[in-house]
């Protein structure tokens, strides 16, 4: 008699291969349908697949991104963060600072980063979900002090006191995002503070050791210009409208972060452009309130760019077609610059590039301070932007 049961699990896995024996394996299939022996064979597939990678995930992930680097135009060779690195962290290193912008004027996005920073660190220390009423997301989402306790959140993230290390070790990257999130409430966390502080000054002092640590494929920098002409040939390769736009606000102008353009709406009357929340483009001008520095500031555009925005759709809205993720910009300039050099660079690599091809063009000191402004930066924090290659 032959069963037909499509449905594949678990449990109705193990109930046949507990059988060990191949032969009697085979002998029992033979009371099923093909498409069930064929689920069978799938599943079994995926976990031993999924048995093998879960063994061998370090080895997976390093070649992994050896295939990755290789791709790249830009590769930060970084020291490796090991457990000696983690052992040697002087852990006696008391809290100095917190962050103490209020949580209601940080970014959307930096809300979201800290929202599932600290739901992935829960789930994965507390073994389950984290609750959407708790009170760390109250806190995040801007509530009130009465509605949230203080007492709970120190109970149920009593786990980061107890295991900062194994955090610092597993999860480096989201160490200092967890210091900011509870170095902003305002009592009650010394304990938390404590734990994660001697790990944040060893990653704050790990990243400036290291951002330097720069490997260029030269053939690949040879492609990029920020010569008008060249650009312009280049913005040529590219179809979408709002794609040109973006290579060309990042090539054409001292190069911002992509955030800010992210950001950036259409005035179609002057007195928009007060409302502060958004970024905005008004007669050959944009106006920049929401950047990461916090610093307002109004760019005066070269002829290419107007003449790209006055192209655009007449119903557009947001200067690059819509309102963009943060990581799903990112992913689509790096999609862009590889259709128009040859290589796949990222936002933050135009930047290097263009802080290295302005601090090479030279200029005096005004004329630095003057471009590393429009760039966002400091003029000290502009020439950490600076690496070694010919450009």
């Amino acid at each position: 008699m032959i069963y037909i049961q499509k449905k594949m699990n678990r449990e109705t896995y193990d109930a046949i291969s507990k059988l060990g024996n191949p032969s009697l394996i085979a002998e029992k299939l033979k009371e099923y349908d093909a498409d069930f022996r064929e689920a069978y064979r799938k599943f079994g597939n995926a976990l031993r697949n999924k048995a093998y990678r879960d063994k061998n995930k370090d080895e997976i992930n390093k070649a992994r991104n050896i295939k990755r680097n290789a791709l790249k135009p830009i590769i930060n060779n970084k020291d490796e963060i090991t457990s000696q690195f983690i052992d040697d962290i002087d852990t006696n290193v008391k809290p100095d600072y917190n962050n103490n912008l209020p949580i209601k004027q940080l970014t959307p996005s930096t809300i979201l980063t800290y929202k599932n920073t600290i739901k992935r660190i829960y789930k994965l220390y507390k073994n389950k979900d984290l609750n959407d009423d708790n009170d760390i997301l109250k806190f995040l989402d801007g509530k009130n002090k009465r509605q949230y306790s203080i007492m709970r959140i120190k109970k149920d993230f009593k786990f980061i006191i107890e295991n900062s290390k194994d955090i610092a070790e597993k999860h480096f990257n989201s160490i200092n995002i967890l210091y900011s999130i509870f170095s902003r409430l305002e009592y009650g966390m010394k304990d938390i503070k404590n734990a994660l502080y001697p790990y944040v000054m060893a990653k704050n002092k790990y990243y400036q050791d290291n951002r330097h640590k720069i490997i260029c494929n030269q053939d690949a920098i040879d492609n990029i210009s920020f010569d008008t002409d060249n650009v312009m040939k280049n913005i040529d390769k590219i179809d979408n409208p709002y794609d040109k736009l973006l290579f060309a606000l990042l090539f054409l102008l001292p190069t911002r972060r992509i955030h800010d353009y992210r950001y950036t709406k259409i005035a179609y009357k002057k007195s928009q452009i007060d409302i502060k929340d958004f970024n905005w483009y008004f007669q050959g001008k944009i106006f920049i309130n929401n950047t990461k520095n916090k610093k307002s500031i109004v760019l005066d555009l070269p002829k290419p760019i107007i003449d790209l925005i006055n192209n655009l759709p007449d119903d557009t809205d947001f200067i690059l077609g819509k309102f963009y993720s943060e990581s799903t910009l990112s992913n689509k300039f790096v999609a862009i610059t590889k259709i128009a050099t040859g290589f796949p660079f990222t936002a933050t690599d135009i930047r290097k590039l263009y802080s290295t091809y302005n601090y090479k063009k030279g200029g005096n000191y005004c004329d630095l301070i003057e471009n590393a402004n429009k760039q966002g930066h400091s003029l000290i924090e502009n020439l950490k932007y600076v690496i070694k290659t010919d450009i």
